[in-house]
């Protein structure tokens, strides 16, 4: 009899415990949700840490490309697939962010998309 109610005890503590992840989850992912700018901080994330973004200049060319993704102005499959051709063909190199930028430039004007100056030490159109 004890081991039955102990049995019906822990089924209950255990129902209990999964209800209660169950509403604690989802409130998680409602507040994810609502914060709206995890997106763009994504994109800054995976482009700072990908490029290895190290210099102001490089971090103001970042920072207004993620700005014009956010208002449309580029459009977040151009940045998307650029960073993963530079990740596929450039991953060895110590400075992968110089290739971004020129390839972002070239496929940017090939569409008619203006893309944001970079003012850092090796200008654009340069051989690298």
């Amino acid at each position: 009899m004890v081991s039955r109610l102990r049995s019906i005890a822990m089924i209950f503590i255990a129902l209990t415990a999964g209800t209660v992840a169950c509403q604690w989850a989802v409130q998680s992912v409602d507040a994810v949700q609502q914060t709206g700018g995890g997106r763009e901080a994504d994109l800054r994330d995976r482009l700072t840490t990908v490029l290895r973004v190290r210099t102001d200049p490089e971090k103001d060319f970042v920072e207004a490309v993620v700005a014009k993704v956010t208002t449309g102005d580029i459009p977040r499959e151009l940045v998307d697939s650029t960073l993963l051709w530079v990740r596929s063909n450039r991953a060895d190199s110590p400075y992968p962010f110089f290739y971004f930028e020129r390839v972002l430039r070239i496929r940017g004007q090939r569409a008619g998309i203006a893309i944001p100056a970079y003012s850092g030490g090796i200008p654009s159109g340069t051989n690298r």
